[in-house]
This record gives C-alpha cells, sequence and structure tokens, in this order.
C-alpha cells in the first residue's frame, strides 16, 4: 500500500510540476498509513508551508512534526495514561499557566478593537 500511495502522489506532483524526493514521499505515505486522503492532506500542508531554499525531506521532517506536536496538544497523552479522572487535575494546571500566560497579553491583543 505505501508503494501505492507514492505512486498516487507522484502522478499528481507530475501533474503540477512540482518535485519531491522519494524520501520525503515515503515519510508521507508511512505517516498516512496508506491512506490516499490523509498523504493528500500531508502533502499539501507540505507544499502550502514549504520553503524553496530547504531540502523537502527536511520540510516533511518538520511538517510532521509540527502535525504531532498540535496533536499532542490537541489530546494529551496524560489521558490514555492516566485516564480522564486521574488527568484532569494536571490539566487543569496546564490550562491555568497558559491562561495566565494569555491574560498578560490580552490587554495588547485587544487594544483598539470593540468587543
Amino acid at each position: 500500500p505505501l508503494d501505492q500511495v507514492c505512486g498516487h502522489l507522484r502522478t499528481i506532483l507530475a501533474s503540477e510540476s512540482i518535485t519531491i524526493d522519494d524520501d520525503a514521499l515515503f515519510m508521507i505515505a508511512r505517516e498516512s498509513e496508506g491512506s490516499v486522503r490523509d498523504a493528500l492532506s500531508l502533502l499539501d500542508q507540505v507544499i502550502a508551508f514549504g520553503d524553496q531554499e530547504r531540502a523537502i525531506a527536511e520540510q516533511v521532517h518538520d511538517t510532521l512534526d509540527e502535525i504531532r506536536r498540535i496533536s499532542r496538544e490537541l489530546r494529551p497523552e496524560a489521558l490514555d495514561d492516566l485516564g480522564l479522572v486521574n488527568a484532569l487535575p494536571g490539566l487543569r494546571r496546564a490550562f491555568i499557566r497558559q491562561a495566565a500566560g494569555l491574560s498578560g497579553d490580552m490587554p495588547k491583543l485587544l487594544a483598539g478593537r470593540r468587543l
């Protein structure tokens, strides 16, 4: 399945005159776990946020790391490790720390805005 996903991505990239090395395509296919839809979504993100000066494989790696980071923030590992009830106090403390940092910036963010 990964070879098929890579082949499908190559066909799309060729039609768009975009070149990406095989290592990068394989990373995308592997991360998408063989899902063409997920592979296309990842490829789209890599292209959208890509930098022509950097190697594509490095960009794919960085993009996947960022996606993983965001996923962890949306679903903290503590939920899996501890369960919801036991994880809530720690998640609450983390939220309060983040909110405290944001509240200091809030006046600057809202300056000149009408609510």
